[in-house]
């Protein structure tokens, strides 16, 4: 019972983030579609279940017997956490993006991603919450990590689209990859007990970036420049 209460308690931020987004605009469609990138990202759970197991599938018909503690841990890490997660969040997204492409500004994408992946977080969160401790799930709440790596992926994103960049296209995948799974890699029971606090440090430095973007988005909530359809300017 004590779980669900501070379960309850960590949803608290991700609530705040959420309504913050909905009032950027007074925009009944833009309103709904934030609705509908929560929801999305709560059916992400699903593409994400059947994307890892496709990974270990592959990992168990490709890996040979004699692998590495280390190198499993790393697979685990980075392409069944890592890769299908932020690829499924970002699919479950962009599913969207294509019907609203005449209106999608570079707002519209940092926070839709952003939604989406914090929908995914919340679902996750309460899968963790039978395994973990108080003070932990208070953590993962307060960090809104999933959330906060949304947001660095639609920012690098959007930048993206405007710049018709491909290396910004590779970018905005890798960085949430790399961050995704190397905090994921450092909290391995394998590695030495400093290796957890690099995990918190980047789980920190990503907050620090989604406290910088939400600032930024409020700031320029009104300049045509990241208000007006990205893909109208190409």
């Amino acid at each position: 019972m004590i779980q669900i209460f501070f379960l309850l308690i960590s949803f608290i931020p991700s609530v705040f983030l959420y309504v913050f987004y909905v009032r950027l605009k007074d925009d009944p469609d833009y309103r709904k579609t934030c609705k509908d990138m929560l929801i999305r990202g709560f059916y992400s759970v699903i593409g994400v279940f059947f994307a890892s197991l496709i990974s270990r599938i592959i990992y168990n018909w490709l890996a040979p017997e004699n692998i590495s503690d280390t190198l499993k841990d790393l697979y685990t890490c980075f392409v069944t956490n890592a890769i299908c997660e932020e690829g499924v969040k970002f699919a479950f997204a962009y599913s969207l993006f294509r019907k609203k492409k005449s209106t999608l500004s570079a707002s519209d994408i940092i926070v839709y991603l952003s939604i989406v992946a914090m929908g995914f977080g919340l679902m996750e969160d309460i899968v963790y919450a039978f395994g973990t401790s108080p003070g932990q799930i208070i953590v993962r709440g307060i960090l809104i990590a999933h959330g906060a790596l949304g947001c660095i992926m639609g920012t690098i994103f959007a930048a993206a689209v405007k710049k018709k960049s491909v290396p910004l296209y590779i970018l905005a995948f890798l960085i949430p990859i790399v961050l995704h799974g190397s905090y994921n890699f450092g909290l391995k029971d394998s590695l030495p007990d400093w290796s957890g606090a690099i995990s918190l440090l980047i789980t920190v430095l990503e907050f620090a970036f989604l406290i910088r973007t939400i600032i930024f988005l409020k700031k320029h909530k009104d300049d045509p420049e990241y208000q007006y359809p990205v893909y109208q300017e190409q």
